[in-house]
């Protein structure tokens, strides 16, 4: 809610449920705002506590059980380099609409 907020209503872009579904609505302008920080860790106390904190939290995060069903537990980032791998390998996999949007741009 509070990146919301601040990418939102503080600069007076769309918030909640006003914020135009760009995946279902192709047609409508995008309302939706962004909001960016930058934030000097080593302001707050010893940058070395900080990421040894981090990824303590983050393996007990991955060491969570996953869900019955569900993949395992991940934090953002994981599997960064394995998709990199894939789609240099493969190239990026595009959505045969916006396929055919590219074209009709293209030509």
């Amino acid at each position: 809610m509070a990146i919301g907020l601040l990418a939102g209503v503080l600069n007076g872009a769309a918030f909640g449920a006003y914020v135009t579904d760009f995946t279902a609505d192709t047609a409508t302008p995008t309302n939706a705002g962004q909001f960016v920080a930058a934030i000097d860790i080593a302001a707050f106390g010893p940058l070395d506590a900080f990421t040894s904190t981090a990824a303590r939290v983050f393996a007990e995060m991955r060491a969570s059980p996953p869900l019955p069903g569900h993949d395992p537990v991940r934090v953002p980032g994981d599997g960064r380099e394995q998709g990199r791998a894939d789609r240099l390998a493969k190239g990026i996999a595009l959505h045969p609409a916006l396929r055919a949007d590219l074209g009709r741009i293209a030509d």
